[in-house]
C-alpha cells in the first residue's frame, strides 16, 4: 500500500523520514507513533492500529461501526487484531460474532452475486 520496502530499515534505530507516492494516510498512520522511535517500537507499539476503538457485543460494535461509516463514509472496514495479536480465538469472533452482526446491520454483504474474485472487486 505504502510501496515502501521496509525490510532496508534497521529494526532499532529511529526510522527515517520516508516519502511514498503510495498510499500516505496508511504511511502516516503508522508513522504516527512517534518521530524518534525504531520501526521495532512502532510495530510492537501498535503503530497499525485504529483510533477508534471498537468495544463490546457484536451487535453493539456493529451499530458503532456503522455510526462511523456514516459520518466519514468509505466502502468497506479493514479489521486488524489488537497490538497485531492475531490468534483463532479473535479470527472466531470476528467471523462467528461480528461479521453476522454487520450483515444483520446490512453493513456488509451476506452472499456474493458472482462466482470470480475480479467482479466481487468491481461490485464496489
Amino acid at each position: 500500500i505504502t510501496e515502501i520496502d521496509f525490510k532496508q530499515f534497521d529494526l532499532d534505530e529511529p526510522v527515517p523520514e520516508v516519502w511514498t507516492n503510495g498510499e500516505r494516510g496508511s504511511l502516516e498512520a503508522f508513522l504516527s507513533g512517534g518521530k524518534d522511535k525504531t520501526l521495532r517500537e512502532i510495530v510492537t507499539g501498535s503503530g497499525l492500529s485504529s483510533k477508534l476503538p471498537f468495544i463490546g457485543t457484536p451487535d453493539e460494535v456493529a451499530e458503532e461501526m456503522g455510526n462511523v461509516m456514516e459520518q466519514v463514509g468509505g466502502d468497506g472496514f479493514l479489521i486488524t487484531s489488537p497490538v497485531m495479536r492475531l490468534n483463532r480465538r479473535y479470527v472466531t469472533e470476528i467471523t462467528d460474532g461480528l461479521v453476522p452482526a454487520l450483515q444483520k446491520a446490512g453493513l456488509t454483504r451476506s452472499d456474493y452475486t458472482t462466482t470470480m474474485l475480479r467482479d466481487h472487486l468491481r461490485e464496489f
